[in-house]
């Protein structure tokens, strides 16, 4: 019977790396991947999240300003440097997710108009 370190390993390969092209597939992957690192961390990806400052963190959220570092990391562990470039000044998992999906599918403004 597997450990359960082996188990965690199994399941925590690295995500998918975004290099500029096919993001639907991209997008889909990491749809995949997210969720795979628990249910909170996807949670900070696809809600919109307030990163306190770090002063304002405290041990009553201290669970929820790591799920979104960890969501963070794994989205900026799958894209490129000019991915990264784009969105690294965003705080929230959700924000950078947010920009990266506006900027490569277009908001909803941006899709009428296609």
């Amino acid at each position: 019977m597997a450990t359960n370190a082996a188990m965690e390993e199994k399941y925590s390969m690295k995500p998918f790396v975004f290099d500029g092209h096919n993001f639907v597939i991209w997008k889909a992957r990491m749809e995949a991947y997210l969720p795979s690192q628990g249910h909170n961390v996807w949670n900070k990806v696809k809600s919109p999240y307030t990163v306190p400052d770090d002063v304002d963190i405290t041990p009553a959220n201290m669970a929820q300003v790591d799920f979104n570092y960890r969501a963070r990391n794994a989205i900026i562990g799958g894209i490129s440097s000019g991915e990264f470039n784009r969105v690294q000044h965003h705080k929230s998992a959700h924000d950078m997710w947010t920009a990266l999906c506006n900027f490569h599918e277009g908001n909803n403004d941006i899709q009428l108009v296609r």
